[in-house]
């Protein structure tokens, strides 16, 4: 009986822990979010703000805005302008590289950039 209570308290502690670390992790990527919106909004839309700008320039500019130290390959634009194939080559790898999923454990600036 003594050995279930504590499996069950060292579950609760876990458990707990992880609830801890999940809002921790959450307030840290809003606050990254708050910080870097501006930027990411400047690069992604246009001058006046209220349109996106179109596929082959954010790919061709997407290296500007990627988090320090990544592996990120710079796609020429000049290729993406001459080749559709391109542009769906270059968006694929960049689905790749920036799924949210591959960012779990990175910090929270890294993971609002790739989510956004």
């Amino acid at each position: 009986l003594r050995k279930k209570q504590e499996a069950m308290d060292e579950a609760d502690r876990l458990h707990k822990e992880r609830l801890e670390k999940e809002t921790k992790d959450k307030k840290d990527k809003a606050e990254a979010g708050g910080r870097l919106r501006e930027e990411l909004d400047r690069w992604a839309k246009t001058d006046d703000l209220q349109d996106w700008k179109d596929l082959r320039t954010l790919l061709g500019t997407m290296h500007n805005v990627m988090w320090p130290n990544n592996e990120w390959q710079p796609l020429s634009l000049s290729d993406l302008m001459m080749s559709s194939s391109a542009v769906k080559l270059g968006y694929r790898k960049a689905i790749l590289y920036c799924h949210p999923d591959k960012h779990n454990d990175a910090p929270p600036e890294q993971r609002y950039r790739a989510e956004r």
